[in-house]
C-alpha cells in the first residue's frame, strides 16, 4: 500500500549533496543485506543481472529469461517457455492511439500456441480484432477483443483450425474452448494490464478514502 508519494519536476536531477544516506527510523526496524552504488543509470539487462546474482536459484532464473537472440526477443525461444498469442495483419488502425473501438476494427489472422496444453492451440484466418474497454483505450497497451466467427468485411468468411481434441467436442460456429471446463465461445478479450506513473493517482485516492 502506498505510504507516501512525491512529485519531481523535469529539472530535478535526483542528486543528493547531503553526503549521507539514512535508512529506517525510530519507529521501525530494517535489515540491509546489500547496497550497490552506480554512477550511471542501469540498463534493464543490468538490473536483471543484479537480481539473478542475488538469487539462490540462478540457473532457473537464467533459463526462464533466456529469450533473446543477438539482443532481440526471439519468438521461438519465447513460445517454448510460455503460451503465446500472435496477431498477423495490417495493424495500423489497431495501433493508432486516436482511433476508437469501431475505427480500430481489423481483419487479421491470429494463432495461440499453448505449450502447457497442446489441445488448446488454435489458429484463425480472417478473424476480427478491435480495441476493448473505455478508459484504457488510449493506453500505450490496451485490451483487445477478438472474434473467431466474423471478419470486418461482410463478404469474408473466417476459417478456424482446431486441435483434434477440440474437434472431438463437436464445436460449431467457429467456437473454441479457451481452457478446460470453459464454455465454448467465438469471441474473447485479451486483457492487458498496463502500469505507468498515472497509477499513483489511484494510490493517492486510496489514502484519502
Amino acid at each position: 500500500m502506498l505510504e507516501r508519494a512525491a512529485n519531481y519536476g523535469q529539472a530535478s536531477n535526483y542528486i543528493s549533496d547531503r553526503g549521507n544516506i539514512t535508512i529506517g527510523g525510530a519507529e521501525s526496524g530494517i535489515r540491509v543485506y546489500n547496497v550497490r552504488a552506480y554512477d550511471k543509470a542501469l540498463t534493464p539487462d543490468e538490473e536483471l543481472n543484479n537480481y539473478i546474482y542475488d538469487s539462490d536459484n540462478k540457473a532457473e532464473i537464467l533459463s526462464r529469461n533466456d529469450i533473446f537472440l543477438s539482443g532481440v526477443i526471439d519468438y521461438t525461444k519465447v513460445k517454448n517457455k510460455i503460451d503465446t498469442f500472435v496477431v498477423t495483419g495490417d495493424l495500423t488502425r489497431l495501433l493508432n492511439q486516436s482511433s476508437g473501438k469501431k475505427e480500430s476494427e481489423t481483419t487479421v489472422n491470429f494463432k495461440r500456441e499453448c505449450i502447457t496444453d497442446a489441445s488448446k492451440t488454435f489458429e484463425v484466418t480472417n478473424g476480427m480484432i478491435r480495441k476493448h474497454g473505455q478508459s484504457t483505450l488510449n493506453y500505450p497497451i490496451t485490451s483487445l477483443k477478438i472474434w473467431t466467427n466474423k471478419a470486418k468485411e461482410d463478404n469474408v468468411v473466417p476459417i478456424i483450425s482446431l486441435s483434434d481434441a477440440q474437434k472431438a467436442e463437436g464445436l460449431n460456429k467457429n467456437r473454441y474452448i479457451m481452457k478446460t471446463g470453459a464454455i465454448p465461445a467465438n469471441k474473447f478479450v485479451l486483457q492487458a494490464n498496463y502500469a505507468d506513473s498515472s497509477g499513483t493517482h489511484n494510490g493517492g485516492l486510496l489514502r484519502l478514502i
